[in-house]
């Protein structure tokens, strides 16, 4: 006697659409990793890999609530950093917290230490669903896969290089003024990626 055409249709939803179905992901939540602010004003700042550090006068900036820049489309001042140097890259007298160093062989006085300072932390959610599709023939099989990175658009905020420099030409605004300090800009928006698989 015969299988009921019911039954084996609801072998076939059990086979090929409710099962094979796989996920996985990957979260993770970091603190922000340490940077240092260094000095490219000075003539032998970077001789033997030996990159030299601003003299420190004061209480080192913090991080402040994020101003946005209306000149870059998501860059963002992170860290403000006095001026140390002026337009024509001489060095300004007595500035505070930040002032010139005059070589990398001194003065060492009050020179700031590396990794000062830590970057924004980050946040993000990874996550796979996979569909295996068993084809007719024996050992041949179907997997589709969907992707997902930063599922949840988490906005990630990362330095931008080469900001984090006393002498660097990069500057942001705030309450209408121009400062230099360290940006940020956002990464690590949510991507899709959508494939498939066939084994044999």
């Amino acid at each position: 006697m015969g299988t009921p055409l019911g039954q084996h249709a609801q072998s076939w939803k059990r086979r090929y659409l409710l099962g094979g179905w796989e996920l996985s992901g990957l979260l993770s939540s970091q603190t922000g990793q340490p940077f240092t602010i260094g000095d490219t004003g000075v003539p032998d700042f970077n001789i033997n890999g030996l990159r030299t550090r601003p003299r420190l006068l004061g209480t080192p900036p913090r991080p402040q609530p994020l101003i946005a820049d209306s000149v870059f489309p998501n860059n963002f001042l992170y860290l403000p950093v006095n001026q140390v140097y002026d337009p024509s890259g001489a060095c300004i007298a007595n500035t505070t917290p930040f002032a010139c160093e005059i070589s990398v062989n001194g003065p060492f006085d009050g020179s700031l230490a590396r990794n000062t300072f830590r970057q924004p932390g980050l946040f993000y959610q990874d996550t796979a669903i996979l569909k295996n599709i068993p084809l007719h023939k024996e050992g041949v099989k179907l997997q589709f896969r969907a992707e997902f990175y930063n599922l949840f658009n988490h906005p990630n905020l990362y330095i931008n290089f080469g900001t984090n420099d006393v002498n660097t030409s990069s500057f942001t605004r705030s309450d209408g003024q121009t400062v230099p300090g360290v940006t940020a800009s956002f990464g690590d928006s949510r991507q899709i990626v959508l494939a498939l698989k066939l084994t044999f």
